[in-house]
């Protein structure tokens, strides 16, 4: 028997009910993807507000730790990891103890006027960098001190998505900066995205250019996708 782990259409808020049934017929090319998709980023940031300070640090606690129970995690030894925003999943205390076992870090950066292109910085071993906001107001290194890398040089990629679904499909913010990045570069780079339970939904609506992830860790469970 198949197991759906989105909620029945009927327990929904009136506008995701309407998206559970557009999302289900998204890979039709009559439908346009874009509307959906925001919708589905409008709920989903909706959703990440409510939670309480405390339990959002609960849970990205708990996700941290099976981050780290992954065998891809501990053969890894290059690692892109992002800089959270508010009402993500902290990935602070996940950098840090990348850096005690061991395994080379790096992060995100974006560069006004360089649309659409993720840069990668690799940082030091001990965190004596100053950090500033980037044009997406997602903090990074000053320039200063980038220490820029392509992206051959990372084996393993976190990743943070407002929704996913079971196949790896992932919605973002919409820029596509991961999807660019990993267009090229996907083989032997282990993709895995890390979430909330309730941004688990039935299907993401996926286009041809978007990249899936091969693992999903939440505070309650690690999915490995149908990809």
């Amino acid at each position: 028997m198949q197991v759906s782990y989105f909620p029945k259409a009927s327990a929904l808020p009136w506008n995701f009910e309407l998206l559970y049934c557009l999302v289900r017929v998204t890979r039709s090319p009559l439908l346009k993807l874009g509307p959906v998709k925001e919708s589905i980023r409008k709920e989903m940031l909706r959703l990440r507000s409510l939670q309480a300070e405390e339990e959002r640090i609960r849970k990205s606690l708990a996700i941290q730790k099976k981050i780290f129970e992954l065998a891809e995690m501990a053969a890894s030894g290059h690692v892109l990891i992002y800089l959270s925003l508010s009402f993500e999943v902290r990935t602070d205390v996940i950098l840090e103890k990348l850096r005690e076992m061991g395994k080379t870090v790096y992060v995100p950066i974006v560069e006004s006027g360089r649309r659409g292109e993720m840069l990668i910085s690799r940082l030091p071993a001990t965190d004596l960098l100053e950090y500033e906001k980037g044009p997406l107001g997602i903090l990074q290194p000053i320039r200063k001190s980038w220490d820029i890398v392509g992206p051959d040089a990372i084996d393993f990629v976190l990743m943070p998505g407002l929704a996913f679904d079971l196949m790896g499909g992932r919605i973002g913010f919409g820029a596509g900066y991961y999807d660019r990045m990993l267009a090229k570069h996907r083989s032997h780079i282990k993709r895995v995205g890390i979430a909330f339970d309730f941004q688990i939904i039935d299907s993401v609506p996926q286009s041809d250019t978007d990249i899936p992830v091969e693992i999903i860790v939440t505070e309650s469970r690690t999915i490995r996708c149908k990809t």
